[in-house]
């Protein structure tokens, strides 16, 4: 509730006209509250994932200088079928306003549209729990300097966003003069019908929201450093550039993304669980010298058919992993190099 005394304090003490900010919905609906008593208008930087129903009549005075996160779940489903992926694990941030929940559903709502489907859920820790804050934030602002010390100095959307808030109050401002006799209303008023070329793309609001479809960069991540790939819109799919709708395709080109490892043109499966029906392979190498860490078809009766040090150290981590999960798996003897043994692994013949 800090953020409603502090909302309370800048209208009742300050007598601020409008207030803008929030990087959260429940943010953005508790300083929504206040200005609806005091009649100011709150500019809000996030918008709901799931827009609530009669939004405009709960909060008359929330302008959402963003759109919903459709969109955004759209982009991430059309990238998914681009790799004919069909079981997807979602890692998330256990948020404290419950918004991850909406995030979710239309996540799995935009998969189940391309065939595909959440199979595992990942849940963090929220941020606010680490047991030190204060090193977690300096060691962020940290990596973040050094990340901007590498040529990396393009600011984000919510840097042109709040860029583009900026210049809509401002345009409203300069329209208004000093002749408006009621100026939270004719700011509000004003804001609202907006229609101008932003840093972050057309400033238009309907319905209290921005809505121009949002156009997204998709870009490979590797190591501290990007490439940019294409641009994704609902309107026009994946395209290399934004001047013609027409070069628009269903699927993101695998040949431009370089892959974990530095793979390139060969796209991730993923790993299927083992069954007992599709048991994990073991590729074992038949005729080592070092009889201690690999032993494969031994003549004493008294040992396994595979043993020796390596054997046992992953036998006991697979009893260890059992605890959670089965494992069914078996070891396949190989005769050959440790070179041809690696290629017939990328090759699964084994």
């Amino acid at each position: 509730m800090t953020i409603c005394i502090a909302a309370k304090l800048l209208v009742e003490e300050k007598q601020v006209k409008l207030i803008a900010g929030m990087q959260t919905w429940q943010e953005a609906t508790l300083v929504s509250d206040v200005g609806k008593q005091a009649q100011v208008p709150v500019l809000s930087f996030a918008a709901a994932a799931i827009t609530p129903p009669l939004t405009q009549f709960r909060w008359p005075s929330l302008l959402q200088m963003a759109t919903d996160s459709s969109a955004e779940m759209n982009c991430i489903a059309a990238i998914v079928k681009s790799f004919n992926w069909r079981r997807i694990i979602a890692i998330y941030e256990n948020d404290v306003s419950g918004g991850e929940s909406g995030m979710l559903a239309l996540l799995s709502e935009a998969l189940q549209s391309v065939g595909s489907e959440i199979e595992h859920l990942v849940l963090l820790p929220p941020s606010s729990s680490l047991s030190d804050p204060k090193e977690f934030v300096h060691d962020a602002i940290a990596e973040l300097l050094k990340y901007m010390q590498e040529d990396n100095l393009e600011v984000g959307i919510h840097a042109l966003r709040a860029y583009d808030s900026i210049t809509a109050i401002s345009r409203t401002i300069k329209a208004l003069g000093s002749d408006s006799t009621d100026l939270s209303k004719s700011l509000l008023e004003g804001i609202s019908s907006s229609n101008f070329r932003g840093l972050s793309g057309d400033i238009l609001f309907l319905d209290g929201k921005l809505s121009e479809p949002t156009i997204y960069r998709i870009v490979n991540i590797g190591g501290k450093r990007y490439r940019e790939l294409e641009f994704w819109s609902s309107k026009f799919g994946f395209s290399g550039n934004l001047n013609s709708e027409q070069s628009g395709k269903n699927r993101l080109s695998p040949s431009l993304i370089i892959w974990p490892g530095d793979l390139q043109a060969r796209v991730p499966k993923g790993w299927a669980m083992p069954t007992v029906m599709n048991k994990m392979r073991i590729g074992v190498p038949n005729g080592s010298f070092f009889y201690v860490f690999v032993e494969v078809e031994s003549t004493d009766s008294s040992k396994k058919p595979f043993d020796g040090f390596c054997i046992e150290v992953f036998e006991e981590v697979v009893k260890m992993s059992e605890r959670n999960y089965s494992f069914p798996y078996k070891f396949n003897p190989f005769s050959g190099t440790y070179g041809e043994l690696i290629d017939e692994v990328v090759m699964t013949n084994l």
